[in-house]
């Protein structure tokens, strides 16, 4: 097991460590709400917060992404899988989110962008019913996660998510978990297709 997550992402990178000043840092641990909105406002409406919708201030997509990224509530990081699933496009300010992340939180964005990734192959055509044409997200990181590549992607994808249990130490389902975030996304939008039609 291993328990110190920059540990394990210290040996996956050699020697070599990503430093970030902590000036050039956003504060990350804002409000639940504040992301919440934010995702509502790009049309992800994964999760439900009671505020008041609009009240608060837009992110990039970087800071969106490393600020759930960095969130101690589970289901906010889980909500990195539907931001990715929804907004591909969003994939582009990877590198731009882990310079805004310490490097635990890193390893966190990591784990969670490479299940996106692997969830938009094995969900593409139910993907492309309810979004349309739409951008695929790149490989950034499963050679640096030590994944084992001429498998299948689900195959892969539970590599992933044995990585992960071992990672947080947690005894959770991660592959059902990656799966439920994306049956979600694809659940919503069905439902929002319907709502536009009537």
């Amino acid at each position: 097991m291993v328990n110190d997550p920059s540990k394990f992402t210290t040996r996956l990178k050699g020697n070599i460590l990503l430093l970030v000043y902590f000036h050039a840092r956003i504060n990350l641990m804002m409000e639940t709400n504040q992301l919440i909105d934010n995702m509502n406002r790009i049309g992800v409406h994964f999760l439900v917060d009671a505020s008041d919708p609009g009240l608060t201030h837009s992110l990039t997509p970087a800071a969106l992404l490393a600020g759930l990224a960095a969130q101690s509530d589970a289901r906010m990081r889980l909500a990195l899988i539907a931001v990715l699933l929804q907004r591909p496009d969003y994939a582009n300010h990877a590198h731009k989110t882990l310079e805004l992340l310490d490097e635990p939180q890193q390893l966190t964005f990591k784990l969670y962008y490479t299940a996106a990734y692997y969830l938009q192959i094995s969900y593409a055509n139910r993907l492309n019913d309810v979004l349309g044409l739409y951008n695929k997200l790149t490989d950034y990181y499963s050679e640096e996660l030590n994944i084992e590549k001429d498998n299948s992607v689900a195959d892969e994808l539970r590599q992933l998510a044995e990585l992960h249990k071992e990672i947080t130490g947690l005894p959770l389902n991660w592959y059902g978990t990656y799966n439920s975030a994306a049956q979600r996304v694809v659940a919503r939008l069905k439902k929002e297709q319907a709502w536009a039609m009537v």
